[in-house]
Formats: structure tokens, C-alpha cells, sequence
């Protein structure tokens, strides 16, 4: 089976620059500029974290979908996803814990075993706002580990009775805050319903031939404008974030839609996104943490920046220069390396070769080789 989804790696990129717009937006909107390039990210850009949250579904899913009823696999998929999270993010949080007491004055309540193990505290980390995402991946991993002792027969129904639960759960809600406060919160939040279609993504790709790539794609695209159009609150383009059950069941399917339909139009060979938007996508976690400490402490320091519109023009390639360049070099000197030094094989040592005599119905006696080496990837 193809393994290699260059369009979903495209799609990170994607989901990463409409998180990292909407956070320039949000930023370019305190100058009071009659002209406010970025004010349409307002209305859509938080989409990219519902984006993820289904590609990260579709991953794990498609991934360890031979693992299912294999608890000996349990401890492996573990540890690969707590290097794949933590080291990068406690090594920025060092850096973004003295810049942002630095630009703040230190003048803040801190949780620091649960922002630095991302886990439900009473408040978001303030030192890397976009952190508050990570804790429902981790959630989400640390479940679907657990399901990995299911048998791949029962794994769909198993996901599918989290879904209902978390249905269950809205019908006794008493708040519709993104934040989730408690682990119990976390595990019936409706963004976990995102997580679970991207497995459903994954389940039908594996096991059908993927079609309709392009025309899929568009139902998605026309499912999130319909349902932003028809939702959002007029002059109020944060509205709809905060109304999470509603966000869900706009955001949700249609990322959903868009995941099946790139991966079945690259497979159809109907449609691959540009190289640049899959290094985005391959640096995505990197660009991720380092444009919310990095691009607020800069953003403090040039508030007097002028704002008519070629100085503004100016700030917003600035701007990206230092959140998407800077993370995209956070990527390659210190997340790729950090990957890497996980995947790095040690040298196997030499075949042990030895022969053994075989007689066989009065014939004479032959050699066979035996290789008792196994090396397994």
C-alpha cells in the first residue's frame, strides 16, 4: 500500500498558515488601520486547528492500523508520539518562558506540571497560547493507545462508541467553552468527534479505492462556507469559534471531506500540491509553536511601527518573515534533528550464518544456509 501522502503534508501546511493568519490578523487588528489586509483570516483561520485535529485522526488511524489487537505494540506507539510532542515543546517553552516574562513582567498565575505535561489546567498556557490544542492530541493518543488492545475487527466500533459518548456528554453540558479544565472535560469535547473523523477518513481509504478526489474537495470547501455564512455573527468574527458544539459540526465534516478528497486525488493523480506548502506542512509543529511566544514578543516591540499602507505591507511580510521563516529554521536545526536521532537505526550486527546437514529420503546430503538475523524496522 502507498504510504507517502503528499497532499496530506500539503494540507498541514494549509491547516498551519490559517492558524498563523488569523493570529496576524488578530494582531494587525489592534492598530485601528482603516485597511486590515489580513481581517478575512478573522472569519475562518481558527478552521486550520479543526483542520488538524482531523488530519491528526487520519494519521494515527492509518498508521498503526495493523496494530490493533497487538498490545506488545502499545509501549512503541507511545513513546513515539511522546517524542514527537514533548522534547520540541519543553525546549520551546525554555525559550518562550523568559520572552514572555520578559514582555509581561512576570506578572501571571502559572500551572506548570500541567502546561508542561499538556494536560487540563483551570487556565490556558500562557506562554505558548496555541498549546491549548496540544492537550487534545495528547488525549487523543493516549486513548487510541489503549484501544490498540481491541481487535481490528471491534476498532471501528470501539471509536464509534467514543463518538456517541461524546454525544451523550453535550446533552448534559452546561457550557461551551473550548477549554477544557479536567481530563473527564477533554475526553467529551466535541474537537475529539475531529480526531475520530479523520480515523473514519482512514478506515475508507484503506479499504476501498479512493474516488471523486477533486469533486470531494469542493463538497468540503462549500460545506464550511455555507456553515460560516449562515452562522457567523456580523461584525463579530470570532463568534462562531467560541460556539464549539457548532464549530464542530461546520469545521469537522468538512475537513473531513477535504482530508479524503487530496489524498484520493493524489492517487488518482488528479491533483499535488506545491512543494513549498509540503515543507510547511513537514515543519507545521515547528511553525506552530514558535509563531505564537516569538511573533507576540516582536509584535510588542514594533507597536510603533507605522501602519499606512506600504509601512503596514512592510510589517506583514515582517511578520511572516519571523513566524514562518523563524519556525521553518526551528524545524530544521532542532526539530528534524531531534526526529531524526529517533529514527536513526543502529548498525546491525554481521548475519549469523551457520549450516546444518539434511537428509532426505536417501538423497545426499545437502547444505542449507540459515540466516538467524531478523532486523525489524
Amino acid at each position: 500500500m502507498r504510504t507517502t501522502l503528499h497532499n496530506l503534508q500539503g494540507l498541514r501546511g494549509i491547516a498551519c498558515l490559517l492558524v498563523l493568519g488569523i493570529h496576524l490578523g488578530g494582531w494587525e487588528s489592534q492598530f485601528g488601520i482603516a485597511r486590515e489586509f489580513l481581517r478575512p483570516f478573522l472569519w475562518f483561520g481558527y478552521g486550520g486547528v479543526d483542520l488538524f485535529f482531523v488530519i491528526s485522526g487520519f494519521i494515527i488511524a492509518y498508521s498503526q492500523a495493523d496494530s490493533f489487537g497487538k498490545p506488545r505494540a502499545i509501549p512503541g506507539y507511545l513513546f513515539r508520539r511522546f517524542w514527537r510532542v514533548y522534547p520540541l515543546f519543553w525546549i520551546m517553552m525554555l525559550i518562550a518562558v523568559p520572552l514572555t516574562n520578559f514582555a509581561f513582567f512576570g506578572a501571571m498565575n502559572t500551572y506548570w506540571l500541567s502546561w508542561l505535561t499538556l494536560t487540563p489546567a483551570p487556565d490556558a498556557n500562557y506562554y505558548i497560547g496555541p498549546a491549548w490544542t496540544m492537550m487534545y492530541e495528547v488525549i487523543f493518543y493516549a486513548v487510541f493507545g489503549l484501544f490498540l488492545l481491541v481487535p481490528r475487527r471491534m476498532a471501528p466500533l470501539a471509536l464509534i462508541a467514543w463518538a456517541i459518548l461524546i454525544g451523550v456528554a453535550q446533552l448534559f453540558k452546561n457550557d461551551d467553552s473550548f477549554h477544557a479544565a479536567t481530563i473527564g472535560e477533554a475526553l467529551v469535547s466535541p474537537l475529539i468527534w475531529e480526531f475520530l473523523l479523520g480515523c473514519g477518513v482512514a478506515y475508507v481509504i484503506r479499504n476501498s479505492t479512493p474516488r471523486w478526489g477533486r469533486c470531494t474537495i469542493f463538497t468540503g470547501l462549500i460545506w464550511v462556507t455555507v456553515g460560516i455564512v449562515a452562522m457567523a455573527t456580523p461584525g463579530q468574527p470570532y463568534a462562531l469559534c467560541t460556539k464549539l458544539l457548532l464549530r464542530t459540526l461546520i469545521f469537522g465534516p468538512s475537513s473531513a471531506l477535504i482530508v479524503y478528497g487530496v489524498i484520493a486525488a493524489e492517487r488518482q493523480g488528479t491533483l499535488r500540491l506545491p512543494r513549498w506548502l509540503q515543507a510547511t506542512g513537514d515543519a507545521s509543529y515547528s511553525i506552530y509553536l514558535w509563531h505564537g511566544p516569538i511573533g507576540l514578543a516582536i509584535h510588542f516591540n514594533i507597536l510603533e511601527w507605522p501602519h499606512s499602507t506600504t509601512p503596514h505591507l512592510a510589517w506583514i511580510a515582517f511578520m511572516l518573515l519571523a513566524c514562518w521563516g523563524g519556525g521553518m529554521l526551528f524545524h530544521r536545526w532542532v526539530e528534524r534533528p531531534l526526529l531524526n536521532w529517533i529514527q536513526r537505526k543502529p548498525k546491525p550486527p554481521e548475519p549469523v550464518i551457520f549450516q546444518k546437514r539434511v537428509s532426505m529420503d536417501g538423497e545426499s546430503a545437502r547444505s542449507v544456509l540459515v540466516d538467524s538475523f531478523h532486523h525489524e524496522r
